[in-house]
């Protein structure tokens, strides 16, 4: 069984576009868990009336946080603008995929389009018991769907686990790469589990305590793929898989790029330890 999950904060008003989309694929999820981040109750029963509409509810759970666990640390945050808790959303509908039964996985976020046959190449590509992340295309606001991976010799690479990375770089600049497009088998999602209990003491995919700027949960992931033996990881270059970002203004971060770099840098650093002193 493979399973959408698509997780949403302030991004009600391109709801009804995104199932239209979920409406159209040439083939559909088993199962779709939607989750609204902490959105009033005005927006939640709105969304519950969006989501009636479509022929997908019919596979579909619609699902609300409605709180700040004491393990999410976002200090590089401005403190008085509510930012996304991604991670820690996904996690919860994770346990709620695997418990009805999928054993694949495709993300994608709130403002982003899927194309019509991204289920069907992530539901061919993540066959096997070998644990497996790709990375779907993602056409953004000026670059289509070549994307920034086309434009910087690191954003295009993809290894086997056999491939040793001796550099930082290749990680720090490919950060961006974890955000509206995953897909991951259920052995890397065990596997990505066992790393994070062992390295870092939390039983979950995404990380819910690093620092980044944003993106924060998703560039942690990169690390943890990049530097581990076992992962197949692996971008989805088939045809009619990506996403459309919805072009929309973004809440600003205290510090910039460079902060956020800086703060990728010491999480490297640290798993690289991590890595060399404790068997995974």
């Amino acid at each position: 069984m493979i399973g959408l999950i698509i997780i949403s904060k302030n991004q009600v008003p391109y709801m009804d576009q995104m199932l239209c989309k979920v409406d159209e694929m040439t083939v559909k999820p088993d199962r779709l868990y939607y989750m609204l981040d902490r959105e009033p109750k005005k927006l939640q029963e709105e969304a519950t009336a969006i989501m009636e509409k479509h022929s997908c509810k019919s596979f579909s759970k619609l699902l609300f946080n409605d709180k700040v666990p004491d393990n999410v640390y976002r200090p590089m945050m401005t403190p008085d603008v509510d930012y996304f808790l991604a991670g820690y959303c996904r996690n919860i509908c994770i346990k709620e995929a695997l418990a009805d039964g999928c054993d694949k996985l495709v993300f994608i976020d709130g403002d982003c389009l899927p194309e019509g046959d991204i289920i069907k190449g992530y539901d061919e590509y993540l066959s096997g018991d070998k644990p497996i992340v790709l990375c779907g295309r993602r056409d953004d606001f000026g670059f289509g769907y070549t994307d920034q991976r086309e434009h910087n010799k690191y954003r295009n690479i993809f290894r086997d686990p056999f491939t040793n990375i001796d550099e930082e770089a290749p990680v720090l600049d490919s950060a961006v790469l974890w955000s509206c497009n995953i897909g991951m088998n259920k052995a890397a999602i065990e596997r990505l589990i066992k790393i994070n209990s062992t390295l870092y003491g939390y039983n979950c995919v995404f990380s819910p305590i690093f620092s980044g700027c944003w993106g924060g949960e998703d560039g942690f992931l990169g690390v943890e793929c990049f530097y581990d033996k076992e992962i197949i990881l692996a971008g989805l270059g088939v045809p009619r898989t990506g996403i459309t970002h919805i072009h929309h203004e973004r809440p600003k971060a205290k510090y910039g790029h460079a902060t956020f770099i800086e703060a990728l840098r010491n999480a490297v650093t640290a798993h690289r330890y991590l890595l060399e002193n404790y068997e995974v």
